[in-house]
């Protein structure tokens, strides 16, 4: 019988949730623990989940309490939203829609008073059931109790707490309600469950027909996600109300037992399944129960396959045949991996091992093209019940989730959307929610201020470090505040509000800050930006100070300023004027004409002339002139006007400047030096107009491009272009120098011979008193030299010295490009690591430059076999790593290793000498071998020393699957190192008794893991971790000190008695082991050595009986006795027992257990006992758990034993009262 799965929800469309400002109304009604009122406060899983999806996504939520009934026609009617914990049944679905990821899982169950006496279905015989109006257990009940011929009558209640009511007060024989409620208020109502167990369900959030898909998006996503994660709110809201395996998941024994039965619950008959103690099944249910599962299997929309361990098809059923990667018929006897794809036939055989393990297992997904075009499938596999030695069979369902697929991955990709927008903003961002809360900040935020989100996660943590001063912090609240009531109110555009900001380093920053509402995935939260404008207030208060400085500043510069009033002919002149003109206030009349006394009558002229043009065509002027000082004497002057015009167009002020320009006599003066430095520097140096013809040049220059002055004189520098820069760098280096005035770089040029040359050259562009570009100036050095230098210094860094060939630092490089490339065109690369076999005997027989020649002739034979796109690098030595890129498969890689080998084993012939090595490579291949680049060599160094050891000269592929079982021992031994370092290591000891005499004659020590977070582990859980490991011999010292600890607290306590260790044979056979117990001996001097008893399994002391026997003398030597553990598991002879001076016998447990039902197993037992009296040994029994046992090990002449029936291991502090207490069974001392 096939074994199914439940149907998960639909996932609904993508889209916001609900208007900004709306609630979700949500119907809440008793069911405890999914979802009640608590106090008048709604609780429970259901609600505790969906307020943490409302939390994160900014959801209001408005619970209304209803029964179930008003709240299933609420939703309809759509007076609520959002219904939880509703079951997905085909009835629902017609007005109902619901999320894919179950919230969680149940079942429903009959309970009863005590001592009803209803064990079965067929108990309820006329009987009496009480169940919930409108629920999904009425048409179970029904469909159930027909189907076995069982007639009761149904008692509708309202509510659930309405059906243990009925039953309290015998109004019903039993009611029917889910488990999760039973478990929670059976105990309080007075009722007690029965093994009537049925109809398992998945639990969903429920909203009305096609509206809101956004919420149900939302609750899928974040379900999803929290299922995946073992410590998320999900599981700690889960084990918050019960433990995780009975709320996360329906029984595992529920499902199996469904499933044998075929009874299945995921069509809307819901036919139900009961556990009880004895089934009785009729031969006329089969008939029945065989038409209604053909009926349920053609109904069900799945794929189901009946398949071996191996992956063969035994059966098919498909309602969708188009879904099939073959006709049903052609499966059948044919293995997955012959029909399916790789990758989907490795992932099916996969699942199938795990169910072979487990006995079931889920979540899994293959990809397939169809004709239907590509579709995705998740599985769910079970593994059939059969006989002990049969093969498996298993069961496997696959559903088409293409379309829940295909919704992740676009949402996925939105959200990706949104986050790179938000990120890659120039503008600093912040994220709030409504609780004030920071939820990101994006990369401009950080660069601009400093703060990450961890030192401000709220808004009140942002104002108190960015704005320390409280007055001001104050100010900012006040103003921010009102601003965000208006726009949350009414959506009134938020102004930018200038702010001052100190960032982390305690650098003042100003920004215009502003907020939106964010949109798509952050719907529900706003954004706040802040543009940086420091700098734009800075340059503004530095506007300002300069205006303040030009009054002082004029003075020292010898530039004045003047103003002329036209309409009042009113002149202002500031104090510098005064001075340069040598005159007093009093001693000039401030008008246009009262000026002209003040130069000579040529310079007045040309002043009045650039006035008028300055008042008839608005232009500014600038004049040369000389003023005439008060002794008659000239001062030349630079004069500068600004004409300034009305609203209607009309010059109506003139201002400018005025400055003493005697010091530019000077400077002419220094021109003419300049005119010298220009003819004489060693520099190139080269002038030409604005239409960049060359109008000047000095020698240096003639000698750096090998023109004459003459022949440059005239032309344009492109003549000396060498092709080597594009258009573009020539259009970028004139459109620099038009803005900025300036530019200096590299290029390179050519000479007059053709040859090119390297040149740094800087230009700068040289303006006349009009503002208008008069020359260009060009400072060239020839830096062909350096160039060469940097190039040979760069090859040396990159290659190696003696092939040439790319170094480590090069191939770090190629190897990061490639598996870019790799990942990003889907194809793989091979790493390959090869180390020459028998070169260091070349080395040594013929000498270091031998070796050297051979190794640049292998190199470049090497070189020669590999492709253009592949790189081969010395790493130093004989080894070489060569990386193999753009090939569709591993096998693409066969052909290139095997011509490097032969390139490698090809004889080099030096002067005259005819020389052989080989080639051992290691090979790894990305991204099967998904690692990055430094894993990927050092596995592929590991591979070729594989190779080595298989012979040389060949190749071997990197095993991924032994370096993860390694890895994963490696991580076991660490946890346990770090259990034993932090004290979560225990022992825990079960009493050893003589159950005839009743006296306790010792303790066996059993080790614990207390797990912070598992709980109490026992040794299996661990301890396989550490076997074949040197921790293994630590933790076996451990133990033994330990319980040497605890003998000597039990000694000084008064309690003494004999403790005995299991001591494995890696400890034992240790070579220190013996000197290791005699120091802990004499650690605890109080501890008498023959109270610690050395238990060995029976296996291990075969394993090499000589020195076994050996090192226990050597133990008995120091007064310490041994125990053969699990005695009776081995073939020991009777001459190994006779070596090994073990003075107990333990009778394994499995014997003993079994010994009052199997007469083989009882044969074995009164074996081993009398064995033990022939050979004078005492002997001890395992497994003691019942009366019976220990009178029957009594009569056979057993009197030690141990067990569940006499007490399960036990905490040392506990160990003390169990002895004052421990009284043997009357039955066993009589």
């Amino acid at each position: 019988m096939l074994i199914l799965a439940g149907l998960g929800g639909m996932l609904g469309a993508p889209g916001t949730a609900l208007a900004q400002d709306a609630p979700i109304r949500v119907g809440i009604y008793n069911n405890a623990p999914r979802i009640f009122m608590d106090g008048g406060v709604p609780a429970g899983i259901m609600v505790d989940l969906l307020r943490e999806v409302a939390r994160a996504e900014l959801w209001r939520l408005e619970f209304v309490p209803c029964d179930w009934q008003d709240c299933l026609d609420a939703l309809q009617a759509g007076r609520i939203d959002l219904l939880p914990g509703a079951v997905h049944t085909p009835e629902r679905e017609a007005v109902f829609d619901f999320h894919q990821t179950p919230a969680l899982h149940g079942w429903s169950q009959l309970y009863t008073r005590p001592q009803a006496g209803i064990t079965s279905v067929h108990d309820l015989k006329d009987k009496r059931i009480a169940v919930l109006a409108g629920g999904v257990q009425v048409q179970a009940v029904v469909a159930m109790m027909s189907a076995f011929g069982v007639p009761v009558t149904l008692v509708p209640v309202k509510t659930l707490e309405d059906v243990f009511a009925a039953v309290g007060d015998q109004r019903a024989d039993a009611g029917v309600v889910n488990n999760h409620f039973g478990d929670f208020y059976a105990g309080k109502a007075g009722l007690v469950e029965t093994p009537v167990i049925f109809q398992p369900v998945k639990l969903f959030y429920a909203t009305r027909k096609d509206q809101h898909p956004g919420v149900r998006q939302v609750i899928d996503v974040n379900l999803s996600r929290w299922q995946a994660q073992p410590d998320s709110v999900y599981f700690e809201t889960v084990r918050k109300w019960r433990s995780e395996t009975e709320l996360a998941a329906t029984p595992r024994r529920l499902w199996f037992i469904m499933a044998a039965l075929g009874l299945l619950a995921l069509v809307g008959v819901g036919v139900g399944l009961y556990l009880v103690r004895t089934v009785w099944v009729k031969k006329r249910l089969a008939r029945v129960e065989h038409a209604r599962m053909q009926a349920i299997l053609d109904a069900m929309p799945d794929l189901l396959f009946e398949v071996g361990l191996d992956g063969t098809y035994f059966d098919c059923h498909a309602p969708r045949a188009e879904l099939l990667v073959a006709e049903p018929a052609q499966l059948l006897g044919k293995t997955v991996a012959q029909v399916m794809p790789p990758d989907a036939a490795s992932t099916i055989l996969a699942a199938l091992q795990d169910a072979n393990r487990n006995g079931h297992t889920g979540g899994h997904t293959i990809r397939l093209g169809l004709p239907v075009g590509a579709r995705w499938f998740e599985l769910s596999v079970a593994k059939k019940n059969g006989e002990p030695d049969a093969m498996p069979r298993f069961i496997v369902l696959s559903r088409d989730i293409t379309q829940r697929h295909d919704a992740q991955a676009a949402l996925r990709a939105s959200e990706e959307t949104y986050r790179a927008m938000f990120e890659a903003s120039p503008v600093p961002y912040m994220l709030c929610d409504r609780d004030q809360n920071i939820r990101q900040v994006n990369h401009a935020f950080e660069q601009c201020f400093g703060y990450q989100l961890h030192d401000i996660p709220s808004l009140e943590a942002w104002r108190n470090q960015a704005y320390p001063d409280a007055e001001y912090r104050a100010w900012v609240l006040a103003n921010w505040g009102a601003q965000m009531a208006r726009y949350q109110h009414d959506g009134t555009r938020f102004e930018p509000v200038p702010l001052r900001v100190c960032a982390k380093s305690g650098q003042q920053r100003s920004v215009l800050a502003t907020a939106i509402a964010a949109s798509g995935p952050l719907s529900g939260q706003h954004l706040i930006m802040m543009y940086d404008i420091t700098e734009t207030v800075r340059a503004e208060e530095r506007v300002q100070g300069m205006r303040m400085m030009m009054e002082r500043t004029e003075h020292l510069a010898h530039i004045a300023s003047w103003e002329w009033d036209v309409d009042a002919d009113r002149v202002t002149w500031s104090p510098e004027m005064f001075r340069i003109f040598g005159r007093e206030p009093e001693d000039i009349t401030l008008t246009l004409q009262g000026q002209s006394a003040l130069y000579p009558p040529p310079d007045v002229q040309k002043l009045m002339d650039a006035v008028q043009r300055a008042l008839h065509e608005g232009q500014p002027y600038e004049l040369l002139l000389d003023i005439v000082l008060p002794d008659g004497s000239l001062r030349p002057c630079y004069i500068k006007g600004f004409p300034e015009r009305n609203a209607a167009g009309r010059v109506v002020r003139l201002a400018g400047l005025l400055q003493d320009i005697t010091e530019r006599k000077h400077e002419e003066e220094r021109n003419r030096l300049a005119v010298s430095v220009f003819a004489n520097a060693r520099e190139g140096i080269v002038i030409t107009d604005a239409q960049a013809t060359i109008v000047d040049a000095n020698a240096s220059y003639s000698r750096i491009t090998g023109y004459t002055r003459e022949e440059l004189l005239g032309s344009n520098p492109r003549l000396l272009k060498s092709g080597r820069q594009s258009p573009d760098f020539y259009q970028q280096l004139w459109e620099k120098l038009r803005v900025e005035g300036f530019w200096e770089g590299e290029l390179w040029n050519r000479r007059k011979d053709g040859a090119h040359f390297a040149e740094h050259l800087t230009i700068s562009a040289v303006h006349n008193a009009a503002g208008k570009t008069q020359n260009y100036v060009g400072i060239a050095t020839d830096v062909t030299t350096d160039h060469e230098y940097r190039r040979q210094l760069e090859h040396v860094a990159y290659h190696d010295r003696l092939t040439g060939l790319p170094n480590r630092v090069l191939l770090a490089d190629r190897l990061d490009v490639a598996m870019a490339q790799c990942l990003r065109h889907e194809q793989v690369l091979a790493v390959v690591y090869l180390d020459l076999d028998g070169f260091k005997a070349v080395n040594d027989v013929h000498g270091h430059e031998t070796g050297d020649r051979m190794l640049i002739e292998i190199s470049n034979r090497m070189k020669n076999v590999l492709r253009e796109s592949d790189t081969l690098s010395r790493m130093g030595g004989d080894e070489f790593v060569a990386v193999l890129t753009e090939l569709a498969n591993v096998g693409d890689c066969e052909p290139i290793l095997g011509r490097l080998l032969e390139a490698a084993a090809e004889p080099v012939g030096v002067d005259g000498l005819l020389l052989r090595v080989s080639a051992s490579m290691g090979v790894t291949v990305f991204p099967v071998d998904k690692v990055d680049a430094d894993q990927l060599l050092r596995h592929a160094d590991q591979a070729m020393y594989v190779a080595k050891q298989a012979g040389k000269n060949r190749h071997h592929f990197f095993d991924i699957e032994q370096e993860t079982a390694v890895k994963l021992q490696r991580e076991g031994v660490e946890y346990i190192r770090q259990a034993l370092d932090q004290r979560e290591l225990v022992l825990h000891y079960q009493p050893k008794v003589n159950i005839r005499t009743g006296a306790v004659v010792g303790a066996e020590a059993l080790i614990r893991w207390q797990h912070p977070q598992r709980g109490l582990l026992a040794p299996g859980a661990f301890l396989p971790m550490v076997e074949g490991h040197a921790m293994g011999v630590v933790l076996g010292e451990w133990v033994i000190s330990t319980a040497l600890d605890q003998l000597s607290a039990w000694n000084a306590a008064g309690l003494e008695l004999s403790v005995s260790v299991n001591v494995g044979a890696q400890q034992l056979q240790h070579k220190l082991f013996v000197q290791r117990l005699a120091q802990a001996l004499v650690a605890h001097p109080d501890v008498r050595p023959g109270q610690l008893e050395l238990e060995i399994l029976e296996t291990n002391a075969l394993e090499d009986v000589a020195q076994i026997s050996q090192l226990m003398h050597a133990c008995l030597g120091l007064g310490v006795g041994f125990a053969l553990d699990d005695f009776g598991t081995g073939y020991s002879s009777l001459t190994y027992l006779k070596r090994l001076p073990a003075a107990l016998l333990k009778i394994d447990q499995s014997f003993v257990r079994d010994m009052l039902t199997d007469p083989d197993d009882l044969a074995i037992v009164q074996g081993v006992i009398g064995l033990a009296g022939v050979f004078r040994r005492a002997v001890i029994a395992e497994g003691v758990e019942t009366q019976a046992h220990g009178a029957k090990l009594l009569e056979l002449g057993c009197e030690q034993v141990q067990g569940y029936g006499v007490a399960r291991p036990m905490p040392a502090a506990d160990f003390p009262a169990w002895v004052a207490q421990w009284r043997a069974r009357a039955q066993w001392t009589a």
